[in-house]
């Protein structure tokens, strides 16, 4: 059975926050063995910009900010979006 939450953040003194977080570490390791795949994280190895088959130009932290806006520009032509480097652009996965 999977780990479902719907919680709602608010301000607390700092033990009754230390206390919540406690109660959450507790929940997680008594489920460790339910758990499979990535949790809100990413696969770096799948996902990796200097190798991933699936970007048309590769990158990597020493030139992602020379490199990185051309999957932009490509995704937005693949999507029939106006072309605009400087564009925001977000994307969410529900699974």
């Amino acid at each position: 059975m999977p780990i479902t939450s719907q919680r709602s953040v608010i301000p607390m003194h700092r033990r009754s926050r230390q206390r919540t977080m406690e109660r959450d570490w507790m929940v997680f390791s008594a489920r460790h063995m339910d758990m499979q795949g990535i949790v809100n994280g990413i696969d770096y190895e799948a996902y990796d910009p200097k190798t991933d088959a699936k970007i048309q130009t590769h990158y990597d932290s020493t030139d992602f900010r020379t490199k990185k806006w051309k999957n932009k520009v490509k995704l937005q032509e693949d999507l029939g979006l106006s072309v605009d480097k400087k564009k925001y652009m977000i994307g969410l996965i529900q699974g």
